[in-house]
């Protein structure tokens, strides 16, 4: 239907975080019209979400990705750490089910998440981890159209050495 998602990172939420930032979007017809409020898309509200990336998937539908990061706080994160976290919404900005965790991996920082569909609706999500000995690595995951892990995360990079960071990933339009 063309319509449109866009995500932010806020230090004044609507919603019930009230910690440093959270994620926030709302949804825009193609003409520009707004269909729906403003709404938080994080569900754990400790420390810092940021980093928040959105992708259309060919029904419509979109997935929101963000780092969600304790900054310091006890509890927030993925229990170790910064995490990464998604959550699906409707193309009409209805928030679908809660968030979830993308990275298995908890030891150290998992950030800056990208995102992208397949023709079938399947997504991948790829991020910055500290993971592979070395600095950072670059790991991905790809999930089913219902935002199911298909497999376990995977490393992408084949050098270990230094920093590989902040991924972008991408989709043929052949699929």
């Amino acid at each position: 239907a063309g319509n449109v998602l866009v995500v932010w990172q806020d230090a004044v939420s609507v919603g019930d975080d009230t910690s440093l930032t959270s994620v926030q979007a709302r949804t825009f017809a193609a003409s520009g019209v707004p269909l729906g409020p403003q709404v938080q898309v994080n569900d754990g509200t400790i420390g810092r979400q940021a980093n928040a990336v959105a992708a259309s998937a060919p029904d419509g539908t979109f997935v929101i990705a963000w780092t969600d990061d304790p900054y310091g706080e006890p509890g927030g994160g993925d229990g170790a750490g910064a995490g990464v976290r998604a959550r699906k919404v409707a193309a009409d900005g209805t928030l679908l089910g809660s968030g979830f965790s993308v990275n298995s991996f908890t030891t150290g920082e998992q950030s800056f998440p990208s995102i992208a569909f397949l023709a079938e609706g399947d997504f991948v999500v790829a991020w910055t981890s500290e993971q592979d000995g070395s600095v950072y690595s670059i790991q991905g995951r790809r999930y089913d159209a219902a935002g199911n892990a298909i497999g376990a995360e995977f490393l992408v990079n084949t050098s270990t050495t230094g920093y590989q960071y902040r991924a972008q990933v991408g989709r043929a339009l052949d699929g």
